[in-house]
């Protein structure tokens, strides 16, 4: 910190703005010279927070190179990861800062890049005000584009608590238009050697099995349980599935994360615990091979968790040791779940459980 010459008593700046009011200034080869230092190293640590998916890392990227070009791509990504963790007054800010934080003209394709998000931010916030204050903005800047943002611009469709609930727009199901879209699922879900950890992987193209109700979907990753309205993409609930082996990573796939729903509740798997490595019938295994027991939260209620297969608490040792890779069936108050798990060879089940209880039927 420096201390600023006012009369204010104590009133302190961060080194880091003086820094790049300095930089602002330099001569237009200067600028260049810098670029040319710092490139290679602003987009390695670029990289490292973008893998982290850790938006307020991506802040301090931007200002710490302010004249790079990575400057805007991690404040936009910045403003990407703070909507979907549902703070778009955040996300706001990253944008406002990418658009208008350095340069006195803003950049024509970015400018147009963040007019929907920024958009869909101050509808999240239900600020009507500051909608229209963009709207004009965008007609001053943009110019005759204005009408191609028309639809997005428009607060017929403000998302925020404090409009009524019917102000949200319907979807638009039979004329296939994208109503939301989010980047919550994406987080550590399976390993590819080639594209590291992400939604997608190699050799697979459905490795997410949601479920849906009349106002949601839910969708389970191998550490998260993600249900969004399913009208407006906003995030209900957000609920951890860490896996009971510290040590394990998700690197199979194949592997299919399920998610089962029925009027009053709501089931997953999760990695309850992991092997390690072992001889089993001659045969060297090197490999983590997962366990997956199920959870059942409440739906009628207070969405509490009912039950879960993989607790120490089971009394049911069996049950207990069972993986549940498969997605069962709820079918009013039961639960047909097709299990296996390992006493000298594989030995597969089928399971009738108390869908309120998890008790072994």
């Amino acid at each position: 910190m420096l201390w600023s010459e006012t009369n204010q008593w104590r009133l302190a700046r961060p080194l880091s703005d003086q820094i790049i009011e300095t930089l602002r200034t330099l001569e237009p080869e200067l600028k260049e010279l810098y670029r040319q230092e710092y490139r290679s190293r602003a987009q390695s640590v670029l990289e490292r927070a973008i893998s982290d998916t850790d938006p307020t890392a991506l802040l301090r990227v931007a200002t710490l190179y302010p004249l790079t070009e990575v400057r805007w791509v991690a404040l936009v990504a910045a403003g990407d990861l703070f909507l979907e963790q549902d703070q778009p007054e955040l996300a706001l800010r990253a944008w406002q800062d990418a658009v208008f934080g350095f340069d006195e003209e803003p950049d024509q394709d970015l400018y147009r890049s963040l007019v929907t998000r920024r958009s869909v931010a101050l509808k999240r916030l239900g600020n009507t005000k500051d909608l229209l204050a963009l709207k004009n903005e965008v007609k001053k800047i943009l110019r005759g584009e204005v009408l191609e943002f028309e639809d997005q611009l428009n607060d017929s469709g403000m998302v925020s608590g404090k409009t009524d609930d019917d102000a949200v727009q319907p979807l638009l199901v039979d004329d296939g238009v994208i109503a939301w879209k989010t980047h919550d699922y994406s987080r550590h879900v399976a390993f590819s050697a080639s594209r590291g950890r992400g939604y997608y992987s190699d050799g697979t193209r459905a490795i997410l099995a949601p479920c849906f109700s009349e106002d949601w979907i839910a969708i389970a990753t191998s550490r998260k349980l993600l249900r969004y309205d399913l009208r407006t993409g906003k995030l209900i609930s957000d609920v951890s599935l860490r896996p009971g082996a510290p040590y394990f990573e998700e690197r199979d796939v194949a592997t299919r994360l399920w998610s089962v729903n029925d009027e009053d509740v709501l089931l997953c798997s999760y990695v309850a615990r992991a092997s390690r490595r072992e001889d089993y019938l001659g045969f060297d295994i090197q490999v983590s091979l997962p366990w997956r027991g199920m959870k059942c939260w409440d739906l009628a209620g207070a969405g509490r968790l009912l039950w879960d297969t993989g607790s120490r608490d089971i009394g049911d040792e069996m049950l207990r040791t069972t993986s549940f890779n498969s997605a069962p069936v709820v079918k009013g108050d039961r639960v047909w779940a097709l299990g296996w798990r390992k006493s000298g060879y594989i030995d597969v089940t089928l399971w009738c459980l108390d869908a309120h209880t998890g008790k072994k039927i």
